[in-house]
């Protein structure tokens, strides 16, 4: 048996960093190529499309511009967001929660904004326990799996949701139970992405591989917020016994 609970309704729109702007007139810069991201779900169909039929290139061919356009694919809103602030993308679509993250982090600096809306969609949370009837029904012992842990609009709405039962300064309340998971099936993102774990994790067992533990400084990684980069991560041999 499932149970569902509903969040409202999702929107998935198209960001972007300040960037050069294909244009025809001299006041404006050119750029000779334009490199976009979508992620998997029917809600970026549009992007599909518009790949799948060139339509980028034809508006630009009719503008009298010549512009190579290329497309990658990502598997969540975290990758999404560094990819644009490293300068690998110019173009992305994401939801809403990404993009309230991303916009706060560089209002200040590259000015990443949405501009345009692709699709909306129903949110819900899918529980197999049937005793689960809303959050107030989550136990310690529950994980909840999410495109990426804090930054994804599946991870912003939850906060907002736990914003709303427990109050607004117990917004990240349920963060330490949520974990990030790949979708099905693509390998790309799932090699790419280091855990780590704040508690026992028995079902993870002949699916991931542990190399490490955190043996010192637990205080700082229950500190790390969405702003925060990792930088540098050491691993030591354990000492022989």
């Amino acid at each position: 048996m499932v149970t569902t609970t509903s969040f409202g309704k999702a929107s998935f729109l198209i960001m972007a960093g300040l960037l050069g702007v294909v244009a025809t007139t001299s006041a404006q810069a050119e750029v000779a190529e334009v490199s976009l991201a979508r992620q998997y779900g029917l809600h970026y169909l549009p992007l599909v499309l518009m790949e799948r039929n060139n339509l980028i290139e034809k508006h630009a061919k009719a503008a009298k511009v010549d512009l190579k356009v290329s497309w990658k694919q990502f598997s969540g809103g975290a990758s999404v967001n560094e990819a644009l602030i490293s300068g690998a993308l110019n173009i992305v679509a994401g939801g809403t929660g990404p993009l309230v993250t991303i916009w706060d982090k560089t209002k200040s600096n590259m000015g990443v904004k949405g501009f345009a809306a692709i699709s909306e969609v129903p949110m819900v949370l899918l529980s197999r326990n049937p005793a689960f009837k809303s959050l107030k029904d989550i136990s310690p012992k529950d994980r909840i799996a999410l495109p990426a842990v804090k930054t994804s609009m599946q991870a912003i709405t939850l906060q907002m949701a736990a914003a709303k039962l427990y109050g607004a300064k117990e917004y990240t309340k349920l963060d330490s139970q949520t974990v990030s998971m790949a979708h099905p099936g693509d390998a790309r993102e799932a090699d790419s992405q280091m855990f780590i774990s704040l508690s026992a994790q028995p079902k993870w067992n002949g699916q991931y591989t542990v190399f490490g533990q955190v043996i010192s400084g637990m205080d700082v990684v229950r500190k790390l917020a969405v702003t925060d980069r990792i930088v540098r991560v050491t691993l030591r041999p354990e000492p022989a016994s």
